[in-house]
């Protein structure tokens, strides 16, 4: 059964915990929770820590999805869909243009 625990640890190291507490001199300590195996939970550590932590493996799950996208993507499919890719940035630009003129006949009502 895992038990709470008060650990020492540095003060630059203090945002990293959730529960932390200082006394007089250079001793600051840190109520973390422990579990069976001794490893420290995630709930003993603060949210910025947290999402420290997490942000890195996001950025590394979005490089790998990335490159794995640009991998299956041969070349006789870029061939096929560039047509397709080019009436939609054709659609794209005649809307805008389209919205401009709008936009400048209801501002220059007179």
């Amino acid at each position: 059964m895992g038990h709470y625990e008060d650990i020492k640890i540095d003060r630059s190291e203090g945002w990293k915990y959730s529960h932390t507490h200082g006394t007089n001199g250079d001793d600051y300590h840190a109520r973390v929770y422990v579990d069976d195996k001794g490893n420290i939970t995630e709930d003993s550590f603060s949210k910025a820590y947290k999402d420290k932590i997490n942000e890195g493996k996001k950025s590394n799950k979005k490089k790998e999805r990335k490159s794995s996208q640009t991998e299956k993507e041969s070349c006789l499919m870029k061939v096929l869909k560039a047509p397709f890719r080019l009436l939609w940035w054709l659609t794209k630009k005649v809307l805008v243009i389209l919205s401009l003129g709008m936009l400048d006949s209801w501002l220059n009502k007179k």
